[in-house]
């Protein structure tokens, strides 16, 4: 049993990190694509404030928080049943 609760939270970590990645990768992807259609208007955003630039330290602690949490709550059920008494 403790195997199988093992492997499930390093399965689900995993999937939290692909999740963390994959939402990194499309966010990027369609701030690529808004830049390339309309660059002034992408730049004015920017500009005035409205939206963070691409690779600005805002977004980059968004993403790391996002993926942090993420394993955290996977740990964190994982020790739950790991530590939890059967009667």
């Amino acid at each position: 049993m403790q195997e199988y609760i093992k492997k499930s939270a390093i399965y689900a970590a995993l999937f939290a990190l692909v999740l963390g990645i994959a939402n990194v990768a499309i966010s990027l992807f369609l701030d690529w694509k808004s830049r390339s259609r309309n660059p002034e208007l992408y730049d004015k955003l920017i500009q005035t404030g409205t939206m963070d630039s691409v690779f600005s330290w805002g977004r980059i602690l968004l993403y790391t928080l996002e993926i942090f949490v993420a394993v955290f709550l996977i740990f964190s059920i994982y020790y739950y049943f790991k530590n939890r008494k059967t009667t």
